[in-house]
């Protein structure tokens, strides 16, 4: 065979591939099934989900159907090893690393949670991460090379295609990480990927198809601000930031809020939680260290309408007018113990002040419904079944 007809063969074999690891991944799982939802004859479809068994990609599991005494008919159904060729998500902040493990297809399998004697660093980041793995996969009594692959959730500017963490304002001790020469060091897996991390959360609370077929902005306001944009697909500056929307100067502030690397008046500093804990000092002359220690109504409805509802409005008219989405979903740590009175003026607010009315959706979640780690895999599932794909044998 040519090397142009061989390479033709492998990449029409690498895409009946996908289609059956699709298939399987959307829940189809009898064989019929699965060549009804890929649209591949008996001959190209049967002999893949074979060698997917053969190689213990898939496993399958008998079950008796139309059961009468001494007789009934077995049926095979079919689903993602829960042992091996296994992925692992990975959110690092200063002081914690979550890990969650899944199958390939994405199903939830388990985590876990590393807390660090010291904050993350250029110069120890190795050894947490491989720290944070060995925990992960020691507690679930796995072989560390049943995983195929690392998806980091990483906060800060991230240089996603290259796999370079380039800084971070809240992790001062990292600075341009490759983690590409960490991979396959110790037992550590070879693969690695990178997704920010305000992304990654979003995968976590959106549900998929709606991420493939709806345009959406979602807005997180916790310790930091970011946006993540998704028009037909995440929007990435050339750099691969995320939406930096918190780094926007905020015009309405009277006075200067000093913020990290100099930035004044930023709406990451106005809606930060320090700036509201001061504002609450001096308005009610109480001073708190958290903002869940609130425990009057009347202060969290008079923060929330007087204090952070303009900023807020503001943000998410230019996001509205900018990208003009379907939904808008707000979250953060911040915002939560404001939301009840922050929803319907803020609604109501931003039909005036955006564009032909603005979004036709706009929905609130909690800091606590999302999970980062587990939408780093999310978020990364279809590169990492591709390089999957690519390394198995398609002729075993």
């Amino acid at each position: 065979m040519s090397t142009k007809n061989f390479r033709s063969h492998r990449e029409m074999r690498h895409r009946t591939y996908l289609k059956v690891i699709e298939a399987i991944k959307a829940g189809v799982n009898s064989k019929r099934g699965i060549q009804d939802h890929s649209g591949l004859s008996w001959g190209s479809c049967s002999p893949v989900i074979n060698n997917l068994l053969a190689q213990e990609v898939v496993v399958n599991q008998e079950v008796i159907i139309d059961n009468k005494v001494g007789k009934g008919r077995k049926a095979r159904y079919f689903h993602f090893n829960r042992l091996n060729h296994l992925l692992m998500g990975m959110e690092i902040e200063a002081r914690q690393i979550d890990c969650c493990l899944t199958t390939l297809g994405g199903e939830r399998l388990g985590s876990c949670t590393v807390e660090l004697e010291n904050a993350v660093t250029t110069g120890n980041i190795e050894q947490n991460i491989s720290r944070a793995f060995e925990k992960c996969y020691s507690k679930f009594d796995l072989d560390p090379k049943s995983i195929f692959c690392i998806s980091f959730s990483i906060p800060g500017a991230v240089d996603v295609k290259n796999c370079i963490w380039q800084y971070c304002e809240r992790v001062p001790g990292i600075r341009d990480v490759e983690f590409l020469p960490i991979a396959g060091r110790g037992s550590l897996p070879k693969i690695f990927y990178l997704q920010h991390n305000i992304h990654a959360q979003a995968y976590s609370v959106i549900p998929m198809d709606e991420i493939k077929h709806r345009d959406y902005v979602f807005i997180h306001v916790g310790q930091g601000m970011a946006m993540s944009a998704n028009m037909g697909g995440i929007l990435y500056g050339h750099r691969g930031f995320a939406g930096e929307i918190g780094q926007i100067p905020y015009p309405h502030w009277e006075g200067k809020i000093d913020y990290l690397y100099q930035k004044r008046n930023c709406l990451e500093a106005v809606l930060s939680k320090q700036r509201i804990l001061k504002y609450i000092k001096h308005r009610f002359e109480l001073e708190l260290d958290s903002l869940a220690d609130i425990s009057e109504e009347h202060i969290k409805q008079r923060v929330a309408q007087d204090y952070i509802l303009d900023p807020l409005v503001y943000t998410a008219t230019m996001v509205s007018n900018i990208f003009d989405p379907n939904r808008v979903v707000i979250e953060g740590s911040v915002l939560e113990p404001f939301i009840p009175y922050l929803k319907e003026a803020f609604e109501t607010q931003l039909k005036k002040t955006a564009w032909l009315s603005g979004p036709s959706e706009i929905s609130w979640c909690q800091s606590s419904q999302t999970d980062g780690c587990y939408g780093a895999v999310l978020h990364s599932n279809q590169q990492i079944i591709n390089d999957f794909v690519s390394q198995i044998d398609l002729d075993h």
